[in-house]
């Protein structure tokens, strides 16, 4: 039997089995499309929600041209954003910002729960460097300067590129000064004026001087920053509408 022998009976098999089989096959086709058809009505459907999402979240957000008397905006009105659109990038933002609400609020203690609810809820967002961040604000500002500290040695530990780095490397060294360790201080400071994109500019080199002013026994032992070896660039913290807030 030669090659084109076999390859017919070959193809006459085939067309003998679909038609056997063609039920079978139609059904499976139509699953197919059904399924096809759903994927692709539910992808379309959370475009929407997120779209719908942000356009609500942009519409609480004052003008432009407010006067600095204008109404802030509440908490209430960002959680009921984060819980219509629960699931979309937009209601990890309404959570961040309605926790920000309450520490703007003087209300810490909420804050922080709402931080803490967040980061629970959504561990994996963009965001989630900058909920951590008010955490430690939040108990920070509720006078427990020892967990305070805690987080920030957290986010600096998991979150070292962060766009708020910055911001924890300060308060490490505000608290690591309060509580008489300037050699600790003095670490935190030389970080954040290293590198060609030193933190904070003038603001923290006043700092490191006064400190070393403080401390003169810390500037007999340490090379002067603009000297310093280093590569730790870091990164300027994130904006009004996407940080926690900063004391």
């Amino acid at each position: 039997m030669n090659s084109e022998t076999v390859g017919n009976a070959g193809m006459y098999d085939f067309l003998g089995w679909i038609e056997v089989n063609r039920n079978k096959i139609a059904t499976a086709l139509v699953i197919a499309v059904a399924v096809g058809f759903v994927f692709f009505f539910m992808r379309h459907r959370k475009n929407v929600k997120e779209a719908e999402a942000s356009t609500q979240l942009l519409a609480l957000r004052p003008a432009l041209n407010a006067g600095t008397n204008a109404v802030p905006v509440s908490a209430s009105a960002y959680q009921k954003v984060a819980e219509e659109f629960a699931g979309t990038r937009a209601a990890e933002r309404a959570l961040l910002l309605a926790a920000t609400a309450l520490f703007t609020e003087s209300k810490y203690a909420e804050a922080q729960a709402a931080f803490e609810k967040m980061l629970k809820q959504n561990p994996n967002s963009i965001w989630a460097p900058q909920a951590a961040y008010g955490v430690a604000t939040s108990i920070e500002a509720q006078g427990k300067q020892d967990q305070a500290l805690q987080e920030y040695r957290n986010i600096v530990s998991r979150y070292p590129n962060s766009g708020v780095i910055g911001d924890t490397r300060l308060a490490l060294a505000r608290i690591y000064e309060s509580k008489k360790q300037p050699e600790l201080a003095l670490t935190e400071y030389d970080q954040l004026t290293r590198g060609s994109d030193a933190f904070g500019g003038g603001e923290v080199m006043t700092l490191r001087q006064n400190l070393l002013k403080n401390y003169p026994h810390l500037a007999k032992t340490n090379v002067p920053t603009a000297s310093m070896p280093g590569t730790n660039v870091m990164t300027r913290p994130a904006t009004a509408t996407n940080s926690a807030p900063s004391k």
